[in-house]
């Protein structure tokens, strides 16, 4: 199966935080290929196992599986939902999406509303969008109509596939993040030579709130050194350069440092690591950027764990992040492909096994 192939087939999936299964299995399903023993743990996290030739360490690589969407929080007199949101979106970007809202008794589709422009004062029309604003329509007139369809307070709101190939070499669609970390790393595993160190290939639940479950990963599996492999906001017209320095079309990006400064979470990536990525880049005439990042990535997650593992961030741009439909250059992935390969065929189990070892002062 092609990466195009691969990315739309995960993308069409619903895989809202905390419920992540069925992108978990057809994640599953490919990594049965390309490594030896697959399983799935309890927190929902996927984790494939590529034995190594008399292996001296342990590499982890983590893309997440889970996308942001909605969260049913209560149910109007009027049938109409009132909804939170599952992962950090802009109330903006929602408006009128086509969504599921994946009830007791199936999945109903519905559309994410507000009230009219027509209906607004000037006052309102100036206060920013508030997701206490937003609702979301299933046809149901009334609160037992909504019931009686199986709609409950928690059920999880996903937008709706959208998968499409634009112009240019552009793809748009619901969920790239991460769905295009997925397919990159089941790309590059593709006719891996084995290395001298166990791959430990994580699909990681629950990153879109508080990469929760590489932590749960890297904890179990105890990684030397780890990669995250995720996507960024990608520079968008009107965007200043010095705000967005990530550019679609201009391959992979290479993070040197993150931090959420709202909620204490961050990454101050290994120096060591990342300078050694450049340079396998380089080596390997892989086109790649730089940055630092006002974000969080499952790194925030895996770094800290144990006596701490080194970790490198390799990340897609791509436009209206966390918005129902994302966009990106498929040649980034692309690149992101070989970036990737040229780290695994790069590293070694003794490097590996240096860069987690404790100093002696």
């Amino acid at each position: 199966m092609t990466l195009l192939a691969t990315l739309r087939e995960l993308t069409a999936l619903p895989g809202p935080s905390g419920a992540e299964r069925e992108v978990a299995l057809a994640f599953a399903k490919h990594l049965r290929a390309v490594t030896d023993e697959v399983t799935l743990d309890p927190f929902g996290n996927v984790v494939g196992t590529l034995r190594g030739d008399n292996a001296q360490a342990a590499l982890m690589i983590s893309a997440h599986t889970d996308e942001v969407g909605l969260i049913v929080k209560y149910v109007e007199a009027d049938g109409g939902l009132r909804v939170d949101l599952n992962g950090l979106i802009d109330e903006r970007v929602t408006l009128a999406t086509p969504v599921d809202v994946w009830a007791r008794r199936g999945p109903l589709a519905g559309v994410v509303g507000a009230r009219s422009r027509h209906h607004l004062t000037p006052e309102e029309l100036a206060r920013p969008l508030d997701t206490m604003d937003l609702w979301v329509h299933v046809g149901a007139a009334s609160a037992d109509e909504a019931r009686a369809l199986g709609v409950r307070i928690g059920d999880l709101i996903t937008f709706k596939p959208n998968f499409q190939e634009l112009a240019g070499g552009w793809v748009a669609s619901k969920a790239l993040d991460d769905r295009a970390g997925l397919a990159v790393v089941l790309e590059a595993l593709r006719d891996l030579p084995r290395r001298n160190f166990d791959i430990h290939v994580v699909g990681a639940a629950q990153e879109e709130v508080g990469s929760r479950g590489a932590r749960v990963a890297a904890q179990t599996l105890r990684p030397h050194v780890a990669i995250s492999v995720d996507t960024v906001a990608g520079a968008e017209p009107g965007t200043p350069r010095a705000r967005a320095p990530q550019v679609c079309g201009g391959g992979p990006v290479l993070r040197a440092w993150e931090w959420m400064s709202g909620s204490m979470t961050g990454t101050a990536y290994d120096r060591r690591l990342f300078e050694r990525a450049q340079d396998l880049a380089d080596a390997a005439g892989v086109p790649h950027q730089l940055d630092i990042a006002r974000t969080w990535t499952d790194a925030c997650g895996i770094a800290p764990t144990g006596h701490g593992v080194p970790t490198a961030g390799l990340y897609i741009p791509r436009r209206c992040a966390h918005s129902p439909c994302e966009l990106a250059k498929l040649s980034d992935l692309e690149q992101a492909v070989r970036l990737l390969q040229a780290l695994l065929a790069g590293l070694d189990g003794r490097e590996l096994r240096e860069l987690a070892s404790p100093t002696r002062l």
